[in-house]
């Protein structure tokens, strides 16, 4: 992507000859979008979607050329499901790219700089600097996608969006650093660092599988003569390597009302804490994530009630739920807050 400036008269963009391949991305932003995070409370603007109103970088929003908003957090308002798949060995893309076959080619946008961050990155390189640093470019990159969906979601040119990966990636695997110890001598060189080897036959090694005429790593070990990476590496078979989460995205209800009935709740002797969840609109298996731990949801009384135990919660406080249904997040997150129970004194 070319590099760009703003230009303050017309409040659009001037394209250089100059070409970047880490540059965000800007976006046009409508008033949909300036409405769905609450900038209406602040600003006044045309509430139709004819033009857009200013320009999006990340998380910046920038009118002529001026950074005049930031957000800071927030849910995007999208509701999220997740499903948990698997890729082929070796994990390469060429051994995992057929499911695009099922799409148009318009219907679906590869980020390429991701791969640039973890593969061809001149700045990060876990020799000079352990610390995985290349992940706060690769947050803001995820944002920025983020950010474009929700937008494109409110503004009816989707229905849903899929985020999906072909493979993983290890960092394990480039800090552990370290060859195989083997005197089995396999035909070609590793290559994708060293992760997995064409192989005519099964090597039968400790850690290896063999796979499609591959011999794949297990471990976080590599095979001689493998190019040692920097930042990031794939084509093993380590869990980070071969696990691909699929993310469906879909708007949030404009009119979704959750809360609970009782955000305050009394610690009592041998009574298991309880919290009961209200919903204007139907769930199917409500569940609330509390500190980490699951907890699902029993139907009372109109079927617009949850009732939640929470046994694991044993200590007064504030805590913050999210709201599932089933595998989908909600991108609701309610307050709740645990006290110990007033004792009553009899005074006469």
């Amino acid at each position: 992507m070319y590099q760009y400036l703003w230009d303050e008269e017309t409040g659009g963009l001037l394209l250089t000859t100059e070409q970047s391949k880490f540059s965000k991305e800007p976006r046009p932003v409508y008033a949909s979008e300036l409405t769905l995070l609450g900038f209406d409370q602040y600003w006044s603007y045309p509430k139709d979607d004819c033009a857009p109103l200013m320009w999006a970088e990340a998380n910046n929003y920038i009118y002529r050329g001026r950074t005049v908003a930031r957000t800071k957090g927030g849910s995007y308002g999208l509701v999220s499901e997740v499903a948990i798949g698997r890729c082929e060995l070796p994990s390469i893309t060429a051994k995992n790219k057929e499911f695009l076959q099922y799409f148009a080619d318009e219907d679906w946008r590869k980020i390429d700089v991701l791969d640039e961050i973890k593969h061809h990155s001149q700045v990060y390189d876990y020799r000079k600097c352990e610390y995985p640093l290349h992940l706060f470019e690769e947050l803001d990159v995820i944002d920025e996608q983020l950010r474009m969906i929700q937008s494109m979601l409110v503004q009816g040119m989707l229905e849903k969006a899929l985020i999906v990966a072909d493979h993983g990636a290890s960092r394990l695997a480039v800090r552990y650093g370290h060859e195989l110890n083997s005197s089995i001598e396999l035909e070609e060189s590793g290559e994708h660092s060293g992760r997995c080897c064409p192989a005519a036959e099964d090597p039968n090694l400790s850690f290896v599988a063999y796979e499609d005429g591959f011999a794949v790593l297990a471990n976080y070990e590599r095979f001689k003569g493998g190019r040692r990476a920097n930042v990031e590496v794939h084509g093993g078979a380590s869990l980070e390597e071969v696990v691909v989460p699929i993310i469906t995205l879909t708007k949030r209800p404009d009119n979704i009302e959750l809360c609970f009935v009782n955000p305050v709740i009394a610690l009592k002797p041998r009574v298991t804490p309880e919290l009961v969840l209200y919903s204007n609109v139907p769930l199917s298996k409500p569940r609330l994530l509390i500190d980490g731990d699951f907890y699902d949801g029993e139907f009372v009384a109109d079927k617009k009630h949850a009732r939640f135990e929470i046994p694991k919660i044993k200590r007064k406080g504030n805590y913050s739920a999210e709201v599932y249904d089933g595998e989908k997040n909600m991108s609701v997150k309610l307050e709740f807050k645990v006290q110990k129970q007033t004792r009553e004194v009899d005074l006469f």
